[in-house]
C-alpha cells in the first residue's frame, strides 16, 4: 500500500469495480436467504435472516416497476395491508417478514394501526401496490391514505 492511502478508499473503489463486472455481479448477494437447514454461505445464516436489524439489511426489492421498501406500507392481492421489516429470499423468490396492519378510527380519524403482534410472510407475488401507487389510489381500495399511521399495537383491539 502506498503511504498516505486509505485502505477503505481503495475497498470501496474495488467494489464498485466489482459490482460493475458483468461476469461477477451475479455472484454477488445482497439479500439474506432462506434455505432451511442447508448451511452453505454466510448469507444462510441465521445472522443475516434473523439477527441484522433491518436496518443494516437490504432495504428494498423490485417488483413489476414498482420499488417496495421496508417500514413502508404496501397492499396485498387480496386486499390485506402489511408493513414489510424484512426481505430475504427462498428458493429464488423474494419475501418479506412484515406486520399485520389495521383499519381504526381514533378521535374521529379513520387511519391505520400496525399489528407489530401479528407477523406475516408475503411472498412477492401476493404484492399488488406499494407505497407510492397506493397513495395514488387509496380511494379506490376504500382505505385510508398509507401514511394515515396512528401508530403501533401490540394486541388485538376491536373495533367499536
Amino acid at each position: 500500500m502506498a503511504p498516505l492511502t486509505n485502505p477503505f478508499i481503495d475497498l470501496f473503489s474495488n467494489l464498485d469495480q466489482e459490482i460493475c463486472n458483468p461476469k461477477v455481479r451475479p455472484e454477488i448477494h445482497f439479500y439474506p436467504e432462506d434455505t432451511g437447514k442447508q448451511l452453505g454461505e454466510g448469507r444462510q445464516a441465521e445472522r443475516w435472516l434473523k439477527e441484522l436489524r433491518p436496518e443494516e439489511t437490504t432495504p428494498m426489492i423490485r417488483v413489476r416497476e414498482h420499488d417496495y421498501y421496508i417500514y413502508e406500507p404496501a397492499l396485498l392481492k387480496d386486499g390485506s395491508t402489511c408493513i414489510p421489516e424484512r426481505w430475504f429470499t427462498r428458493n429464488g423468490t423474494f419475501f418479506a417478514r412484515a406486520w399485520k396492519m389495521e383499519t381504526r378510527i381514533i378521535e374521529g380519524v379513520l387511519g391505520w394501526v400496525v399489528r407489530k403482534d401479528v407477523e406475516l410472510e408475503v411472498s412477492e407475488h401476493q404484492l399488488a401496490k406499494d407505497f407510492i401507487s397506493l397513495g395514488k389510489e387509496f380511494e379506490r381500495y376504500e382505505v385510508p391514505h398509507p401514511s394515515l399511521i396512528h401508530g403501533k399495537s401490540c394486541f388485538s383491539i376491536q373495533n367499536m
